[in-house]
């Protein structure tokens, strides 16, 4: 082959090389974009978020489409916990009045090998619930009680449990299983007996001193204390809990009988928040929400607004994206809240759209967590 030639035959492989080249390099566009990871934070089982029929589309608050969530649920969102946290009740038990406290509890977590956390209510005869809380599920460990038993004619003030019992889980409404249960007479390790449990579900509303109205979780636990196989029980509690998202336990009642006593031990309906964010609450207007009378729609603590350089919020991608909130960062640093009457919420299912929303905050200096609430009324 001439020089000539071998110089045309180069000159074709690099030209066919550039094209083909070119030609492929096209798909390449595509991989620029990233499509957000979307994370539901907790939204209730069974709530579509579809459109009200006949609503104006609105304005679309929009997401920024090269943003990818990071963000990790840490508690479930109808317990929230927070070492230190305080809230308030009203409660006949205690001249009408009491605060309970969430402690992390070193000793039980690390017999349990979970984060526990005890929960006390009232002040004049405590009960305390020991308690974990994880995206899945809320656990018992333990629980703090001062009930009289005519069967041992003396009074226990702790059970614990070999087996924890799962009072909320995410993949069942109900839940039954059989435990023992350490029985504690004045802290001394006394008996242990078989517990039958029985846990319930549903969803309700509740309305009182704290606010409008919370879309809520009604968890009725059923601890049923048995003598072996006989078919008679020796006593029973029963634990009703109102659980709020992002709020937590927002109602107590704690009650015990047997066949010769009934017991009513403690109850309570959530007053106000201490050292957590207050609820945000909006109207659904017809279509087009409006802040509540009585509300504010920027975050704020005991009336000291919220701010950037002390709290980020955690779950602020998964909030947005769901189209019909927002939330933003005003110049200030301060944290508020807009609606929009785009993707609102049915109002047709049974709670009419009452809708509760979990805003997770955690602290730019230490990373800590604390869980806030903002709720779209059906009016």
């Amino acid at each position: 082959m001439t020089i000539s030639k071998l110089n045309k035959f180069f000159a074709l492989c690099i030209l066919s090389a550039a094209i083909t080249a070119c030609g492929g390099g096209g798909g390449g566009g595509g991989g620029g974009e990233r499509t957000p990871v979307i994370t539901d934070p907790g939204t209730d089982p069974g709530t579509d978020p579809g459109t009200d029929p006949g609503t104006d589309p609105g304005t679309d608050p929009g997401t920024d489409p090269g943003t990818v969530s990071t963000y990790e649920q840490k508690f479930n969102p109808y317990l929230p916990l927070k070492d230190g946290a305080r809230i308030t009740y009203t409660s006949p038990f205690d001249s009408g009045e009491a605060e309970t406290v969430q402690t992390y509890n070193k000793s039980v977590s690390k017999t349990r090998n979970a984060d526990v956390y005890k929960i006390t209510f009232g002040e004049i005869n405590p009960t305390s619930l020991y308690l974990s809380s994880t995206p899945e599920k809320v656990t018992l460990y333990r629980l703090d009680v001062n009930i009289f038993i005519p069967f041992f004619n003396a009074s226990i003030n702790k059970l614990t449990f070999a087996t924890p019992i799962d009072i909320y889980n995410t993949s069942s409404v109900s839940n039954s299983q059989t435990t023992e249960a350490t029985i504690y007479i004045n802290n001394i390790a006394f008996t242990t007996y078989q517990v039958n449990v029985n846990v319930q579900q549903a969803q309700t509303s509740h309305s009182g001193n704290y606010g409008p109205a919370l879309p809520t979780l009604d968890n009725s636990l059923t601890l049923k204390l048995v003598d072996g196989d006989s078919p008679a029980f020796i006593e029973e509690v029963t634990i009703d809990l109102l659980l709020a998202k992002g709020i937590g336990i927002v109602g107590t009642d704690i009650s015990a009988n047997n066949s010769t006593d009934q017991q009513s031990l403690f109850s309570s309906e959530i007053k106000g928040m201490v050292n957590l964010p207050k609820t945000i609450w909006f109207n659904r207007n017809g279509g087009d929400p409006i802040v509540a009378k009585g509300s504010d729609n920027e975050f704020n603590i005991g009336g000291i607004p919220i701010k950037s350089a002390d709290y980020t919020i955690a779950n602020l991608i998964e909030i947005n994206a769901l189209g019909w909130i927002k939330i933003t960062e005003e110049t200030s640093g301060t944290y508020v809240v807009q609606m929009f009457n785009k993707n609102l919420p049915k109002s047709s299912d049974p709670l009419k759209g009452l809708t509760s929303v979990e805003v997770v905050f955690e602290s730019t200096s230490t990373g800590e967590r604390m869980s806030g609430n903002v709720t779209l009324l059906p009016n």
